[in-house]
């Protein structure tokens, strides 16, 4: 009789670790499910705004200003190819005390003002809603 006690509280006992075992492996797959999830995401997000910052770059032309890595402010000149890709030719500093600089286009850090902007993708997608 012991014994068949024994036997049936210990296999209760097996049956309750193994539910518990099944949660912490649902819950773990989950995270890992949530962790790829954002990965995913935060590559795809990354993708658009280079591309976007690439047509960006490619879009500039003479009398756009913009602001360099090591924080000169100044409007384009002129475009061309270099050795390195795309230069631009700035002019910057006061009237009368002109420097004109040649930059790499990799030291641009953004655009204060754009001539001929391209399209902005979010912009886009408002414009979308709102039809529907």
């Amino acid at each position: 009789m012991n014994e068949l006690v024994r036997a049936v509280t210990s296999s209760s006992d097996e049956g309750a670790d193994s539910v518990g075992n099944i949660i912490i492996y649902v819950v773990l797959g989950l995270l890992v499910l949530a962790v790829i999830g954002v990965m995913i995401y935060s590559f795809i997000s990354r993708r658009k705004q280079t591309k976007f910052a690439e047509v960006q770059r490619a879009s500039l032309i003479a009398g756009d200003e913009i602001e360099t890595v090591g924080g000169i402010i100044g409007k384009i000149v002129s475009v061309g190819n270099g050795a390195g890709g795309i230069e631009y030719i700035i002019e910057t500093g006061e009237e009368g005390r002109r420097t004109t600089l040649t930059v790499d286009a990799k030291a641009l850090y953004r655009i204060i003002s754009q001539q001929n902007p391209p399209p902005d993708p979010k912009a886009a997608k408002k414009e979308k809603k709102e039809i529907v």
